[in-house]
């Protein structure tokens, strides 16, 4: 009687051996579907994001003239505008040299010490977005000088605001500024409130910033707003520059 149960179990003990054998084959073909399916979805996840960034980058405000904006960080952004016609090259060709200059000064000085934010072509112009890792790199870069700051910090870099200063100022309730060119201040006034922002740059250039201003140097300069000055030699010439000072809060 063993013998002949032993023979009837056998098949028995074989069938399940194979049913978990088949098991075990489908729970690793599930879990490799599931893994892939969740680097599908993560890598799917990625891409719209990137997207997002992209779309949201492109559609930022853009200045329609060349600007410099200091940021509160000490980042240094500058907004190009090049007009292609008088470039002497094409949009393909302007990019290159731009990517390879700011790809060859991040080789020396740091991974992002210069990025390029953003590229794009409206009507003839070029606009480039690239961001400074602060007022030294943009210096180092483009060989303008550039100084950001307290006004404390500064007089204590050497620079000792002797020159002719104008006061920046709301006019009341509406809000307007005014400013008078010739009605100066005396720089001891200036450097008075110590832990006030300077910016001090010698190129021709339009120029924000992240506060208030407060005094800006008389020549060469006009105020647009109450964070933006834009500098410009009287006589047009781009080639001269003059060392302005813009003090703010």
């Amino acid at each position: 009687m063993s013998e002949q149960n032993n023979v009837r179990r056998q098949p028995t003990v074989h069938r399940n051996r194979q049913r978990r054998k088949v098991s075990k084959v489908r729970m690793k073909e599930l879990k490799r579907r599931r893994r892939n399916f969740l680097i599908a979805m993560a890598v799917a996840i990625i891409l719209v994001i990137c997207l997002i960034r992209f779309l949201v980058i492109q559609l930022l405000p853009k200045s329609d003239v060349t600007t410099l904006t200091v940021k509160d960080n000490g980042q240094i952004v500058l907004e190009e505008v090049i007009d292609l016609s008088k470039s002497g090259g094409s949009e393909s060709e302007l990019k290159s040299y731009v990517k390879n200059l700011v790809k060859d000064f991040d080789k020396d000085n740091g991974r992002d010490a210069v990025k390029i934010r953003r590229f794009s072509h409206v009507k003839g112009k070029m606009y480039v977005e690239t961001r400074y890792k602060n007022a030294k790199t943009y210096s180092k870069f483009t060989g303008y000088t550039l100084y950001t700051g307290t006004v404390k910090e500064a007089m204590k870099s050497g620079y000792d605001f002797n020159d002719a200063f104008i006061k920046v100022e709301s006019s009341g309730k509406g809000g307007a500024l005014k400013y008078g060119k010739g009605d100066y201040i005396d720089s001891t006034k200036v450097t008075k409130e110590k832990s006030d922002k300077v910016l001090i740059i010698r190129e021709n250039i339009r120029v924000r910033i992240d506060g208030d201003l407060r005094y800006i140097t008389d020549v060469a300069t006009k105020v647009d707003s109450k964070d933006a000055v834009s500098i410009a030699q009287e006589d047009g010439n781009r080639d001269a520059s003059v060392l302005t000072y813009i003090v703010y809060k």
